[in-house]
Parts: structure tokens; C-alpha cells; sequence
């Protein structure tokens, strides 16, 4: 369910931003930002919830009985925020004549998601998913060019504008930011006939455990017995691509006992690598939190 947000009058104080972070994944920052706002909000509080790992999503999992789009497949975030903007800039849709023309599109209320629960106290809880899941998803995050959108695209302008907003519509704006540690996303697709797989862990080819990530599970038909596709990803650090120089597997286990071995070629890190490094020498120093690789198959 979305709904518009009324602004906070003048003379009330503004939101409070906190950005929960954390070095590496599955230390529980989610879970912790999930819990807290739920408590806010149970205080009669205006609560936003901001999903910015865009690399590996995943705060909406923790209020999935309370969204209608458990999945989120059908509801855009962030990411189709910014790509919006993007375009718009484009195809010259910032006005010259008016020094405030991008305020039209920090209007984030088509973006965020209400979970359906009644908190005490007039008391709200809204999340600004990382953007709309499925196969597309990964291919939207890796394309941003962040170097563009920082210097030719006003992108900071426009995130302060965001910001402004938040503040205004509500008292606390809670951020899931992106882990400190670089990693790579490995995104698998599996369609297969029969009984349902589930697809659950991922490791190296030393048995090191890599964050497994689950995107999405799809029942194609049942006519004549079940077929599913299933779309999941693996977290791969940087560090460990840049010690893999002649190439790493990537091993995919499921609930049902099937795995599956992926591996990447030694010519595929270097490129990828390549194109990281070559960013990073560009990018500037607002901006160089925001964008990462990502190994796609």
C-alpha cells in the first residue's frame, strides 16, 4: 500500500537521519534498524525506513507479513528514484530558468511502501525499498553511473533535496547503508522442473561461506507437475577477487541437496576489476561511497 505523506508544519523541528552501518554483512545491522523502527513507531513516532544496501537488499524480508508486495516485484525504490531523475536530466528535463526544478522529483511519497499495521499513538511506518525486484534488478543497480550522476546530473543537489524531505514528512529516517566491505554480486538464475529446490548457501572452493543472497522464487506452472525459477546471488569480497588472478569457483548449495558450481574465468575478474579501478580514479569524493562492482552471470 502507498500513500502520500503531509508535510510537518514550519514551526515543527525536523526528522532526525540515522544511518545504521556495519563492515561486513550478516552481523544483524537490519535486523536492528527493522526492530528499532517498529519500536519508534509503537511510540507514536513518523517512522522512514531507507533500504541503500542496493547491492544486496533485503530490510523489506523483515516486514513481509505486513506488505502487501511480499517480494517486492511490483513496487519501485531507490534505485528507480535516482534512474528517474537520471533520465529526466537527460532529456533536459532540469529547467534553466528555475534553480529549483529538481524538487518535483524528490518526491518520494510514489516510492515508499506503508506496512499495513496500526501503531499506537498515530504512530507510522514506511519503507523506501531498494527498488523493484527481479531478473532486471541487478543489471539497473550495476549500470548507475554514479561518476555521471554526481557531475554532469546535479545528483548532490538532488540528494540533499531528498533529504530535506525526509526531514520534513517525518521524525525519524532510518538508513540501511551498504556494508564498508566492497563486494561483488555473482546473480544465478535456475528454472528446473520437479520439486522445489531452494536454493540457500554459497561458499568458495576453500569452503569459506560467502553472503547468499535470495531474490526471488517463482512457480512457472503446475499443470503437469511443478516447474520454479528461482534468482539468488552470492557476495563475493573484493579482496577476494583481486587474490583469485587465475579465477575462482563459486559453489551454490540448496535445502533439497542439489548444488551447483559456478566459475568465474581469471579474464572476467580482471575486467571487472579494470572497470572498478577506473571508476574509482574518477570518482568524487562525495560519491566514492556510493558505487560498486558487481560479477553478474
Amino acid at each position: 500500500m502507498r500513500r502520500g505523506r503531509e508535510e510537518a508544519p514550519v514551526d515543527e523541528p525536523l526528522g532526525n537521519i540515522i544511518t545504521f552501518y556495519s563492515y561486513k554483512g550478516g552481523t544483524g545491522r537490519s535486523m536492528a534498524l527493522a526492530n528499532v523502527a517498529w519500536i519508534l513507531a509503537s511510540g507514536g513516532k513518523r517512522v522512514l525506513t531507507v533500504d541503500w544496501d542496493l547491492e544486496a537488499p533485503g530490510l523489506h524480508r523483515y516486514y513481509a507479513p505486513f506488505l502487501s508486495d511480499k517480494d517486492l516485484t511490483g513496487s519501485e525504490g531507490l534505485i528507480d528514484l535516482l534512474i528517474e531523475f537520471r533520465d529526466a536530466t537527460a532529456v533536459g528535463g532540469a529547467g534553466a530558468a528555475d534553480d529549483k526544478w529538481h524538487e518535483a522529483y524528490a518526491d518520494i511519497s510514489a516510492y515508499v511502501v506503508s506496512l499495513d499495521w496500526d501503531f499506537p499513538r498515530g504512530g507510522t511506518l514506511d519503507i523506501l525499498p531498494a527498488g523493484r525486484q527481479g531478473a532486471s534488478y541487478s543489471a539497473r543497480v550495476n549500470s548507475f553511473d554514479w561518476v555521471e550522476f554526481y557531475e554532469r546530473r546535479g545528483g548532490g543537489v538532488f540528494l540533499e533535496s531528498i533529504k530535506e524531505k525526509m526531514r520534513a514528512d517525518y521524525d525519524y529516517v532510518l538508513i540501511d547503508s551498504r556494508t564498508g566491505e566492497v563486494t561483488h554480486q555473482l546473480y544465478v538464475e535456475d528454472s528446473y522442473a520437479g520439486a522445489k529446490r531452494e536454493w540457500n548457501a554459497a561458499q568458495d572452493a576453500m569452503g569459506k561461506t560467502l553472503r547468499f543472497i535470495p531474490i526471488k522464487v517463482s512457480e512457472i506452472s503446475c499443470d503437469n507437475g511443478c516447474a520454479y525459477a528461482e534468482e539468488f546471488a552470492a557476495a563475493i569480497p573484493e579482496a577476494d577477487l583481486r587474490a583469485s588472478t587465475q579465477g575462482l569457483t563459486v559453489f551454490f548449495s540448496a535445502k533439497s541437496g542439489n548444488q551447483m558450481a559456478i566459475p568465474l574465468s581469471g579474464a572476467l575478474i580482471a575486467k571487472q576489476l579494470a572497470a572498478v579501478d577506473a571508476a574509482r580514479a574518477k570518482l568524487p569524493t562525495n560519491a566514492a561511497a556510493a558505487g560498486t562492482g558487481a560479477v553478474a552471470r
